[in-house]
């Protein structure tokens, strides 16, 4: 099951956008995150230390107003991974065993418990990002100004 730290979770208390504001914390954590992990390609930024506290939500699947974007989520994650594992994209077996690390059609997430964690730890990495550059936030329409503008300087 996917994680939000607890400091994350405080953090974003005052806004949502959907009627699932763990995963809209998450979301918005991940896609800096991620992004940033592409756009430097940077080793020390792709080396993740356990999380602190945290709590597992989505018991129930992902909301719906996530659907469509988790699977690129999981897109993304993946691509990062390649880089950071400089995995052959040409030697099927390779990738096949690679992606088997992460994906699963067996759980809500459509990951393993590894992937999983990877896409938590991406989250908590984009969270600290986020944190150290915007003040905690207020209200949703402030920050998500503020949030884009951060977000423009990870993606090409």
């Amino acid at each position: 099951m996917i994680q939000i730290t607890t400091d994350a979770k405080n953090y974003f208390d005052k806004i949502a956008f959907t009627d699932a504001p763990r995963m809209d914390a998450f979301h918005l954590s991940f896609l800096l995150g991620v992004h940033a992990l592409l756009k430097n390609k940077n080793e020390d930024m792709l080396i993740f230390k356990d999380l602190p506290e945290k709590d597992g939500f989505l018991p129930r699947g992902i909301p719906k107003a996530y659907e469509d974007k988790f699977p690129v989520n999981i897109g993304l994650m993946l691509e990062a991974q390649i880089i950071k594992e400089r995995i052959n994209r040409d030697d099927k077996e390779e990738l096949s065993k690679f992606l088997n690390i992460y994906l699963s059609h067996k759980t809500l997430t459509r990951m393993t418990d590894n992937g999983d964690e990877l896409m938590s730890a991406i989250s908590y990495k984009g969270f600290e990002i986020i944190k150290s550059q915007i003040e905690k936030p207020s209200q949703s329409k402030s920050f998500i100004k503020l949030y884009y503008n951060l977000l423009k300087k990870y993606i090409n």
